[in-house]
């Protein structure tokens, strides 16, 4: 099974599972034991290029999008749609060198991302509760790890 059909059952599995516990337990949560990265970003960063910004721009409302979705069955395709992005445009910004100013925060995303396919591989057929709930708690990582990327994304390529 290759990276992205790894990722892609994943989610689906999570998502899955998040309504099937919301089903047993009575509640659900979304909430993530992990902290955000402190921000690193320099007031003074130079802008990248517009090849760059592209990849960026495309990456940002990705991580955007996942940072505000619930992680459960009804939104498993819209997060499977966007760790594709992210994992798309983190590899295009890493072959054309276009992290600059932010590497580090795009460094610790692909970390995460890498943990959320770590946690997919583990999965069995039928996954167990732990099984789903590591990745889980890796889309979580994911996520927390995304808002610190994301600020750094702003001052490299803002908005225009």
């Amino acid at each position: 099974m290759d990276k992205q059909s790894r990722i892609r059952t994943a989610i689906v599995v999570a998502g899955c599972a998040a309504a099937l516990a919301a089903c047993s337990s009575g509640t659900s949560t979304s909430s993530s034991t992990h902290t955000a990265a402190p921000r690193t970003t320099s007031p003074t960063a130079s802008p990248a290029s517009q090849a760059t910004c592209k990849h960026v721009n495309s990456l940002r409302a990705s991580l955007e999008t996942l940072t505000h979705l619930q992680l459960n069955a009804s939104s498993a395709g819209q997060i499977r749609t966007n760790l594709t992005n992210i994992q798309s445009q983190l590899s295009a910004l890493k072959s054309e060198g276009g992290t600059g100013a932010f590497s580090h925060q795009v460094n610790q995303l692909s970390n995460s991302l890498d943990q959320v396919e770590r946690a997919a591989k583990g999965l069995g057929s039928p996954p167990s509760a732990g099984q789903v709930s590591k990745v889980v708690t890796a889309l979580s990582g994911l996520r927390a790890q995304s808002k610190s990327t994301v600020a750094a994304m702003r001052a490299a390529c803002p908005k225009g």
